[in-house]
């Protein structure tokens, strides 16, 4: 996956459209979902007949983050997800096809983009001999 040949700021043009389309994920956004499924089942109890509300995912984080990572690692790998690193940064897919067929797509486009620059001097050069 490291192996292409964009630079830093061609790549960050990459991971912004697959950011967008939804194809890449930050680890921040996966840990919102997983949060949010916990919360659907939030955790009720009463003391001297006062009800209490205890939002689930904040609670399992700070009183068992051992459990906690261990349920979100689970759900990663429910959903296929696998971990990228592009530019140093570490993102998520559970598409890689795509992520590799994009970054393809862009150094076919650079590298067309570099033969147009290059045609036009050769040709000069011919007319010149």
């Amino acid at each position: 996956m490291n192996d292409h040949k964009l630079s830093y700021y061609d790549l960050e043009a990459v991971i912004s459209e697959l950011l967008d389309s939804g194809v890449l994920t930050t680890e921040e956004a996966l840990e919102d979902e997983f949060r949010e499924i916990l919360r659907e089942t939030p955790i009720e109890f009463t003391i001297a007949g006062v009800i209490f509300t205890l939002d689930p995912a904040e609670y399992l984080e700070e009183n068992d983050p051992t459990a906690y990572r261990t349920g979100y690692n689970d759900w990663l790998d429910s959903h296929n997800y696998e971990e990228v690193m592009l530019n140093g940064n570490h993102y998520y897919t559970d598409d890689i096809y795509s992520v590799e067929e994009a970054i393809d797509a862009k150094v076919d486009e650079l590298e067309d983009e570099l033969e147009e620059d290059e045609d036009p001097e050769e040709e000069e050069d011919e007319d010149e001999n």
